[in-house]
């Protein structure tokens, strides 16, 4: 069987999103962080067989150099990636999947706005959901749940789903 190929498409930042991109990752996958003083084990909060996705990367996770890897009950371990865990701060911009190997893939973008017109349609605002990143970060996944999980299958039908960008921006300036 061959290993399980995996990419991070980004930065590995405490408390915020982290996904690693793949083919065929197991539905029973858990990342697993690995540095010379111990191993931590997380299973993802949203799992496709391209994408494994973690809501808020978990402090427990030590900042610094670690190796990471997905492991399953079910397939060998995937091959070892070298990642750096910071503590902060979240970009403003986060590539929660890579989408198609093209110039400009179909996107897919969640954003918290800058500022949201108010309920009577008079004026705009700050949007609250800015002083809120966790708050955010839970919206973003109850989305793709609801994008790619649910009865509808448009973006599922021929595996186009993994072949869309998907991006956050929460950017309070």
């Amino acid at each position: 069987m061959a290993t399980l190929l995996i990419t991070p498409p980004g930065n590995a930042v405490h408390r915020d999103f982290f996904s690693v991109g793949g083919v065929d990752i197991p539905e029973d996958a858990e990342m697993e962080f690995s540095t010379a003083v111990g191993i931590v084990k997380v299973r993802p909060d949203f799992m496709f067989p391209h994408l494994a996705l973690l809501e808020a990367l978990p402090g427990s996770v030590p900042v610094g150099s670690v190796d990471l890897r997905i492991i399953s009950a079910t397939v060998p371990p995937s091959n070892v990636v070298p990642i750096t865990v910071t503590a902060g701060p979240a970009p403003a911009l986060r590539i929660l999947q890579t989408g198609e190997a093209k110039t400009r893939p179909y996107t897919i973008a969640f954003v918290a706005n800058p500022a949201i017109e108010s309920a009577s349609g008079v004026k705009f605002g700050p949007d609250p959901i800015l002083t809120n990143r966790p708050g955010f970060q839970n919206l973003v996944l109850h989305g793709l749940r609801n994008l790619f999980q649910v009865t509808e299958d448009l973006l599922r039908q021929h595996d186009f789903h993994a072949r869309v960008r998907i991006i956050s921006i929460f950017d309070p300036t």
